[in-house]
This record gives structure tokens, C-alpha cells and sequence, in this order.
């Protein structure tokens, strides 16, 4: 790798009730820019939407074990079949204050664009709760039964569609499995009370999905949603239909490309951004996913 790098894979499991649910995000950053310090493998886990725990990993505990998708990030093991988790309290990563008040600064921003301008920013500032630290351990077995991978065809290879085939993107966008059914567990151990499990969460009969992205930057901007629990589905025994929905504004040529600086090229590089967007539908009774 001789540029600025990353890659991620994102999986989300709901429980057979649709009350609770699990983002697991194992990933690796290799950057070419700054020290070594800086490159690190990871894994995130977000729990009910807001919670979210970072656990750091040098470059040397990630490993690829074969050609198929399959990934270690130390005790951790992850694939389109499986999820394994081995996370200790002592590789989380605590949030900074400087770091939270950049988010609350960031999020702050987005709500005044949606909510209107002449909102107060500090009466939006109160409604962000800052959740105490705690040095969780988390551990936990999920497997994955009849996955629904993106079904390939010439013109939409991937999920991208026929942006698939563009080289210079500075941002790729996969997905590994439409639907699936889930089953496992997870505990969240805290180890301030001598480790005591204090959540557990039950993922028999679950509802599954998994993506990935890659590339050297994310968007400059984003929106994304998900969901694959419809309630006249919802029976234990079948998956269910799925949808994803995305929009994003990103360059056709990447800034890390040589292109990007060509003389003359750099004046029109405003006419080279697109709005690009996902709408894919996948319906489980047919077994048909549907590219808008």
C-alpha cells in the first residue's frame, strides 16, 4: 500500500423481536502521511444506536487468513459465515473531551441545517447526552445461515452498479449480504465491577445484513439507511426482505490520484462530482434484488 488507505466491514444483526440491535465494524487504516502511530486496525461496536466502543489494534494483529472473506483482528475472526468476538477492556479507546465537543460541534451543524437556522445551537446541545466511560469487555459468538450475497451481473457488477467499473473513486461501496437469519450471543462485561456481564443480548433467530466500504477517503458527505426487519416478516424460521438506501457527493477522480493535480484538469474538477445514489431492494419470497 503506498497511499492513504482504509477498509471496513459493517455488520448488523436485530434481534428476532426488533427491540435491540448489534453494529459490529472490524477495519483497517494505513496511512502514508503521517507516522506509523497512525495506522491501526480496529474494531467498533455500537449497541442500541447510541453506544458506540472502540478497540485499537496494531497493523502487525490484522491478517488476512485466505483468499475468501475471512479477517483476524487479534482473538477476533470475521467472515460471511461467522463473528467472533474477543475484545478487551484494555484496547478500548476512551472518546477525548476535545473529540466530543468536535462531534457535538458537527452534529449541532447538521441539526440546524434540517431544523432551520434561527434554532439556538445551545438549546440543541443539551439534548446530546455524553454517556459516563466505562471499560467494557466484550465477547460472543454469531453465526450466519443462509446468506444473500449481491447477485452479479456485466452492467451492475456490485451494489455500485456501473459506477463499479470507475478506477479513480476515492470511496467503494460493497454489500456482503442482503439478508440472513442470525444466531448467538453477545455479553458486555464491565470490568469496573469485576467483571461482571452486564448486558447480554440473545441473537437466536436474528435478522442479519452485512456491507463493506473501501478506499482512501469516506465522502465528503453522506446519507445512509438500512432496515431488513418488516413486521409481516418477522416469522423465525425465514429471512427477510431488505432495503438500502444511499446518497452521496463524491469526485469521479480521487484527490490522492495524479489526475487530481494535472495541469488545467484541476480547473474543471467541479464538473467532475456527482450525487451518486444506492436504492436496492432485495425481497425475500421472490429471492430478487431490484437496482433502482
Amino acid at each position: 500500500i503506498n497511499k492513504n488507505f482504509f477498509e471496513g466491514w459493517y455488520y448488523k444483526t436485530v434481534t428476532s423481536n426488533a427491540k435491540e440491535s448489534l453494529i459490529v465494524i472490524p477495519g483497517i487504516y494505513k496511512s502514508t502521511s503521517h507516522s506509523d502511530e497512525k495506522s491501526h486496525a480496529f474494531v467498533m461496536v455500537i449497541r442500541g444506536g447510541y453506544e458506540c466502543l472502540y478497540y485499537r489494534y496494531n497493523i502487525s494483529e490484522f491478517s488476512v487468513e485466505n483468499s475468501d472473506f475471512t479477517i483476524k483482528i487479534g482473538q477476533n475472526k470475521f467472515n460471511e459465515n461467522i463473528i467472533v468476538l474477543s475484545l478487551s477492556s484494555t484496547r478500548l479507546v476512551p472518546s477525548t473531551d476535545i473529540e466530543y465537543e468536535s462531534y457535538v460541534n458537527l452534529v449541532v451543524k447538521d441539526w440546524k441545517k434540517i431544523l432551520g437556522r434561527e434554532l439556538d445551537p445551545s438549546s440543541l446541545k443539551t439534548s446530546i447526552i455524553k454517556h459516563p466511560y466505562i471499560p467494557y469487555s466484550v465477547r460472543g459468538y454469531i453465526s450466519f445461515n443462509n446468506t444473500t450475497p449481491y447477485p452479479f451481473t456485466y452492467s451492475s457488477p456490485t451494489v455500485m452498479g456501473p459506477f463499479a467499473y470507475i478506477p479513480f473513486l476515492e470511496c467503494n461501496h460493497g454489500v456482503v449480504s442482503m439478508s440472513h437469519k442470525s444466531f448467538g450471543m453477545i455479553e458486555f462485561v464491565n470490568m469496573i465491577h469485576n467483571g461482571i456481564v452486564e448486558n447480554r443480548i440473545d441473537l437466536e433467530n436474528g435478522f442479519g445484513y452485512i456491507e463493506k466500504d473501501w478506499g482512501v477517503n469516506f465522502p465528503k458527505s453522506w446519507i445512509w439507511s438500512q432496515s431488513n426487519t418488516f413486521i409481516n416478516e418477522m416469522k423465525e424460521d425465514f429471512k427477510s426482505s431488505s432495503i438500502l438506501v444511499s446518497v452521496a457527493d463524491f469526485p469521479l477522480i480521487s484527490p490522492d490520484n495524479p489526475l487530481y493535480n494535472a495541469p488545467y484538469l484541476r480547473n474543471f474538477l467541479s464538473l467532475f462530482r456527482l450525487a451518486g445514489r444506492i436504492i436496492v431492494f432485495y425481497h425475500a419470497k421472490s429471492d430478487i434484488t431490484y437496482n433502482f
